[in-house]
Parts: structure tokens; sequence; C-alpha cells
């Protein structure tokens, strides 16, 4: 019979396998999966508040256009108020509907009508009975 030769072994490396662990690197624990779904949790916790934030935004900047909107009306009434209570349209329209100034003035005293003890409190102001000038120019 021959003899054989024996195969030659590879040269070791520093690796060893340590007992009791798992050799598949693809098992999750259960810590590193609670640790995962937190992450995923708080990542559409974020793009929810952002979400929330933009909307916001734009609701404010409808209102913004609103305000300026009614600011403009208003700055138009005014403007409409302002003509409507002008002395010369007023005096236009008088004439319109036959008014004319009289030709004479007088003043008249209308008596004003006070509680007794209104009086007292009005007479410590100064004031006086109602006074109306009527026909002057």
């Amino acid at each position: 019979m021959a003899a054989r030769t024996a195969p030659a072994r590879a040269p070791r490396s520093g690796l060893r396998v340590i007992p009791g662990r798992s050799s598949s690197p693809a098992r999750l624990s259960i810590r590193q999966l609670g640790l995962l779904l937190l992450a995923v949790a708080m990542f559409f916790a974020l793009i929810y508040s952002r979400i929330f934030l933009d909307s916001a935004a734009f609701d404010l900047t409808r209102l913004e256009g609103l305000i300026s909107e009614q600011e403009s009306r208003f700055d138009e009434l005014r403007l409409e108020v302002a003509q409507l209570e002008s002395p010369q349209r007023i005096y236009a329209e008088a004439q319109a509907m036959g008014m004319v100034l009289p030709e004479e003035g007088r003043t008249v005293y209308a008596p004003m009508p006070v509680a007794t003890d209104a009086i007292e409190q009005l007479a410590s102001a100064g004031s006086t009975p109602l006074l109306a000038t009527v026909g002057a120019r």
C-alpha cells in the first residue's frame, strides 16, 4: 500500500468563533427593533409638524391678503364719507331741494327739562341751558 500525504493546512487567521452567539447578522434584537420603530415614528412626527407649520403659514398669508383688501376698502369708505360730509356738497344738495338761507338770524333759547339732582351737577360744571342759533349766515 502506498503512503498518502496529508493535505496542506491553510494558515490560521486571528478569527475565532465565540460560543453562544448567532452567526447570522440579519437578525434584529427586540431592543434594536424598538429603536428602529422609535426612529421611524420620530421621523413621521417631524414631517407632520412641518406640514402643520406650512399650512399655518399658508393660512397666515391668506389672512394678511384679506386684511390688506379690507384696509384698502376702509380707506375708500373714509374718502367717500369725507366727500359726503363736505359742506359744499351739503349746500348744493340743500339748494337742489329748494332750501334757502334766512334773511335774518336770531337766537332761540330752549329750556331743557333736567332732573333736580342733575341741575347741581350742571351748575357746578358751569353748563348753561341749551342755546340754538337759528338763521345765522
